[in-house]
């Protein structure tokens, strides 16, 4: 009868111990590598989304804009080139291949346009029509391309943290997803510079052939650095 409640004993002692230590051993909340990243990459990912929204607003008037000053100037190979990249952008694309050559459309559209205007050419009745044609969107596109620096810098910030902080595998699906936003981030400030600049020669040039521009347009004017 003792040896019994001894033994009895003993196996209570032994299953404590046992609780004990499980007790202290924790599993851990996430596999080493993979990161516990789900709500950030959601959050990043929403904010590129937003990001490329915008961009493409800005970018579409934009660019419509220079298609019909390239047909104004009678260049219709690249208002056609620009037309066919719209198509692109408005489709909703986020490819950085595509978004590449939408900036790099548009900056050779830039630099067409500053040279021809800087010219001082005459422009027919049909081209002064495209020309009046371009200044709504050129006025409303370069309006809100101001304000695409400021986003790129606060969406290129939040994309290195959140690939940084990323597990092995998850930064890897990161990088690859982000890296439409993350061309955007880099290049944007340069872009809206260079529209920036063009859009003040295009507004001297419509002034110079008596070309009316809207108060709202002659107002940007003042806001541009």
């Amino acid at each position: 009868m003792k040896n019994g409640i001894l033994i009895a004993a003993a196996l209570l002692i032994t299953a404590a111990a046992g609780a004990e230590a499980s007790a202290q051993i924790s599993m851990p909340r996430s596999i080493p590598g993979t990161g516990n990243t789900n709500s950030n990459a959601g959050n990043i990912g929403e904010s590129q989304t937003t990001f490329f929204r915008n961009f493409q607003s800005s970018y579409v008037d934009i660019a419509t804009a220079q298609a019909f000053l390239m047909d104004a100037l009678n260049d219709r190979e690249q208002a056609a080139a620009l037309r066919t990249q719209i198509a692109s952008v408005q489709g909703g694309s986020t490819d950085r291949d595509v978004l590449r050559r939408a900036v790099e459309l548009s900056a050779q559209a830039s630099e067409t346009i500053g040279e021809r205007t800087a010219r001082g050419e005459t422009l027919s009745a049909e081209s002064r029509a495209l020309f009046v044609q371009a200044l709504p969107h050129l006025i409303r596109g370069t309006m809100s391309a101001t304000r695409l620096p400021a986003e790129a810098q606060a969406f290129g910030s939040s994309a290195q943290a959140a690939i940084g902080s990323a597990g092995m595998l998850e930064r890897a699906r990161l990088t690859q997803s982000l890296s439409g936003g993350v061309y955007l981030a880099s290049n944007l400030p340069g872009y809206v510079s260079t529209t920036a600049d063009v859009y003040r020669r295009i507004i001297s040039f419509a002034g110079s052939n008596n070309i009316a521009v809207p108060a709202d347009g002659t107002a940007l004017l003042g806001t541009l650095e």
